[in-house]
């Protein structure tokens, strides 16, 4: 008699994602030269950006900023998905 398996749910959940060819070029020769797959950089460099927002958010509600412009810049990510979000975003 075999156990049934346990209905486990997936670490991740697949999106779908439309980015330009050049950026997604960029992203796969960078994780080439890091020897790991694209799709894993990217999940890096999200949770990086992520986690930058999160801060400047933190700080900005400590100095009682409605928005944390100021404070976001000092914490400015300088890898590639987080500059050209960045630019994206504000301009």
């Amino acid at each position: 008699m075999s156990r049934p398996k346990p209905a486990l749910k997936p670490s991740t959940t697949p999106i779908s994602m439309r980015l330009p060819e050049m950026l997604l070029t960029d992203l796969k020769r960078l994780a080439n030269e890091q020897d790991v797959p694209y799709q894993s950089l990217m999940k890096v460099y999200l949770a990086e950006r992520a986690a930058v927002e999160r801060r400047a958010q933190a700080v900005a509600a400590d100095q009682g900023a409605a928005e944390p412009q100021a404070v976001r810049s000092a914490y400015a990510h300088r890898s590639i998905v987080g500059s050209t979000l960045w630019e994206s975003r504000t301009r």
